[in-house]
């Protein structure tokens, strides 16, 4: 038996183990890195996974609370006075334009329209700056 052993620890010692072994550890070694960009992508994928569902927790969350709004009785009556033009009892609508500015320049060409011939050229040659 000892003959037999000594040719077992000639072939640990041998070229073709080392190699081999070499071999072995490089495969092993490149396993073990894919196995560990798998797991960090999987990583990545779940946090964005996790940012996502907060994202639409949140919106969802405020959609519930725009849906409870909708349903109140202000919104509605809020809708029916922009919307139908209706009004509670004793109230008197007012309508406010929203061109402020062309309403000023139709009132100053009507008050322009009033005046005589001669107030429109003493304006003209003593009211304008531009002489």
């Amino acid at each position: 038996m000892k003959v037999h052993f000594k040719k077992e620890a000639g072939f640990l010692r041998s070229k073709i183990f080392l190699i081999i072994a070499v071999i072995f550890t490089l495969l092993v070694l490149v396993a073990s890195g894919r196995e560990i960009v798998r797991r960090l992508q999987i990583e990545r994928e779940i946090e964005k996974l996790e940012n996502e569902v907060e994202r639409l927790e949140t919106e969802n969350t405020e959609l519930r609370g725009l849906i409870e709004y909708f349903q109140t009785e202000s919104y509605a009556e809020r809708q029916a006075r922009e919307k139908l033009n209706l009004q509670k009892g004793g109230e008197r609508a007012v309508i406010i334009s929203e061109n402020v500015s062309e309403e000023v320049s139709l009132e100053r060409a009507r008050q322009e329209e009033r005046k005589s011939n001669l107030k429109k050229w003493w304006d003209f040659f003593f009211a304008h700056p531009s002489f």
